[in-house]
């Protein structure tokens, strides 16, 4: 059996679960999360997939330390190719440690498909290290989807765009039929927001509408990042005063003390993947611009709608075939209407389109895993509807 040292960006989030949780200060919580929230649902997702012995893996360990650990590296990955990150410290690193590697969910960010990625050097030479290091015959590195695989082609490198690791946390194999037939026959109660960012101001019509969404429904506004949004949830206050009414004027309240107000009342955050899920299964739909907090909620089998922002959720909900709508058109629509996109999506067809593409990414992962000498878990393989094969 392989031993497979997991390298996330959740390094400190053991601590924060035991330790402090929702007591903890801002800055530690974010620093626990990686600095979003959403974070949770690709590792988490990540480390259903694997069916070898786990153990998380820091970049700054010393490699004497990494070797007695690991046999090879598998790197939880995000939204890390473009322009707004070199990855230079990792490359070096990589070099350093000098083991094999895969990684998974690597996802490249524009504000659409028709703008050229600018990848910095330091990225591409991480790139060359991580093809240095293939532990099998074909590509080490899985990708979010054919856009992504596109632009590392363009640098020359090659991968395969199997999705996100999020899909898989469900064993359920009839996930997407499930849905559609609670769909079919929930009345629109209430609605779970996976609220996007207030510091975007082209989407704040959007944000708004979502906060009227809760306020419809006596729902939920889940926030991700950020700190300042976070912070409201956790303890309805907030240090930054200036933040706060940045924050309250973008989402349509009457200055920092009614946004406060509302936010004690309404937000929350969550630390941990399987209380996410389990509470927003108390919710008709789940809604939002983060990609992964509607992620969680498909995959605790409630309806859901992405509001893509930019090419990373649309990419990911393309991918997935979980519904979507773009900032555009849900401008033009008003708080019912949204709603009812979201259950609407969810027809029997769609159920079924959607297994039947999980199933096809689950079989293409588990091919992906063993390529590379790591063996896939026996959840995947059974979502794959495959045997054992390492």
């Amino acid at each position: 059996m392989t031993r497979v040292g997991l390298i996330d960006n959740l390094q400190l989030i053991d601590h924060l679960v035991l330790n402090e949780g929702y007591t903890a200060p801002v800055s530690r919580y974010m620093a626990a999360v990686g600095g979003n929230t959403g974070n949770l649902a690709f590792v988490h997702g990540t480390k259903k997939c694997i069916g070898d012995k786990l153990v998380r893996v820091g970049w700054g360990w010393q490699t004497e330390h990494v070797h007695a650990q690991a046999d090879t590296l598998v790197i939880s990955c995000a939204n890390q190719i473009g322009k707004h990150v070199d990855l230079a410290s990792w490359a070096d690193a990589l070099a350093r440690i000098d083991l094999p590697v895969v990684l998974i969910g690597l996802g490249a960010q524009t504000p659409n498909y028709e703008d050229k990625v600018e990848i910095p050097e330091g990225t591409l030479r991480f790139l060359d290290e991580v093809k240095k290091r293939n532990p099998g015959s074909g590509t080490n590195i899985a990708v979010r989807g054919e856009f992504t695989r596109a632009v590392l082609a363009e640098a020359g490198v090659e991968s395969e765009a199997i999705g996100c690791p999020s899909l898989y946390i469900s064993a359920e194999k009839n996930l997407g039929r499930s849905i559609a037939r609670r769909a079919g026959t929930v009345d629109i109660e209430r609605i779970a927001v996976a609220a996007g960012n207030p510091y975007h101001a082209e989407n704040s019509k959007v944000e708004q509408k979502m906060i009227e969404l809760c306020d419809r429904s006596c729902g939920a506004y889940v926030v991700q990042h950020p700190d300042i949004v976070v912070e409201l949830a956790l303890h309805g206050t907030a240090g930054d005063t200036k933040k706060l009414e940045v924050v309250a004027e973008a989402l349509g309240f009457e200055g920092g003390e009614q946004c406060a107000a509302w936010f004690s009342r309404n937000a929350y955050s969550f630390h941990d993947p399987h209380v996410w899920m389990h509470f927003l299964r108390h919710y008709d739909a789940v809604i939002g611009a983060r990609y992964h907090g509607v992620a969680f909620g498909v995959q605790a089998g409630v309806p859901g709608l992405t509001v893509h922002i930019d090419n990373r959720t649309r990419e990911l909900s393309e991918t997935t075939m979980i519904p979507s709508l773009g900032v555009q058109d849900v401008q033009s629509m008003d708080a019912d209407q949204i709603a009812r996109a979201a259950v609407d999506a969810w027809t029997e067809e769609h159920g079924i389109q959607f297994d039947t593409n999980r199933h096809e990414r689950a079989t293409r992962m588990t091919t992906f895993l063993a390529g590379n000498g790591i063996a896939p878990s026996e959840q995947l393989l059974a979502l794959a509807d495959q045997k054992k094969i390492l």
